[in-house]
């Protein structure tokens, strides 16, 4: 309530996503987990389906190399970084004209922003209302996933996420299938972000999970 400049708050008796796979080796049923509450929440707003159109970010990523290559803006391995940005052209071709699924955007839905308890999930920290295609939160969910906890070491070459990961997630979302073009186009849009913003952070934990990010980034690149 703003005009009374208060607001109400909830208990919810569980755990983080994040910290429950840092507590377990297995988060295939985790990952199924997430996956069962992001499909119910976007099913249940969904508004449309539209074509998508991959030239927004191609144009977004041509911008930020532009900048590099002036000497605007400068980043750790952004000869590397530009290369891959100027080649996200040839991971759009399936993607564009796909017809998607248009829903509420969650907005910044990470390993922390998922709550899970006993029989119940819940999700936190929604940003402004909005809606967009829905592989943009399927994507900003599984690449913190990997960059925090995912298992590097079982990432095929070509691949984003382990096949296995991957399956569990999608066994739990059911609104676009796990093949979807879009999600795969926007899951490696996500990696390149991540790194140009992540780049600017200096603390123990950013660092480390930059790090994380050139290893994914070379295996999904590959």
């Amino acid at each position: 309530d703003v005009e009374r400049q208060s607001y109400l708050m909830s208990f919810f008796p569980g755990e983080t996503f994040l910290k429950l796979c840092r507590d377990t080796d297995n988060h295939e049923p985790l990952l199924h987990a997430a996956g069962s509450w992001l499909g119910a929440y976007h099913a249940a707003t969904f508004k449309q389906e539209r074509a998508f159109q991959p030239k927004f970010m191609l144009r977004h990523m041509n911008h930020l190399s532009d900048q590099m290559e002036r000497g605007e803006r400068r980043i750790p391995g952004q000869k590397r970084f530009i290369s891959l940005a100027r080649d996200m052209g040839q991971y759009a071709h399936d993607a564009e004209g796909c017809f998607g699924k248009i829903s509420s955007k969650h907005g910044d839905l990470n390993a922390h922003n998922i709550l899970i308890g006993e029989g119940r999930i819940v999700a936190l920290d929604f940003l402004e209302p909005s809606t967009a295609p829905v592989a943009y939160d399927i994507s900003r969910f599984l690449l913190s996933y990997m960059q925090m906890v995912g298992d590097l070491r079982n990432l095929p070459k070509g691949h984003v996420l382990p096949p296995d990961a991957l399956q569990a997630f999608f066994g739990g979302y059911a609104v676009v299938p796990q093949n979807d073009p879009v999600v795969h186009f926007l899951m490696r849009i996500q990696i390149l972000t991540d790194w140009n913003r992540m780049s600017d952070k200096k603390n123990l934990a950013s660092v480390m999970r930059f790090e994380r990010i050139k290893k994914i980034a070379r295996r999904a690149f590959a």
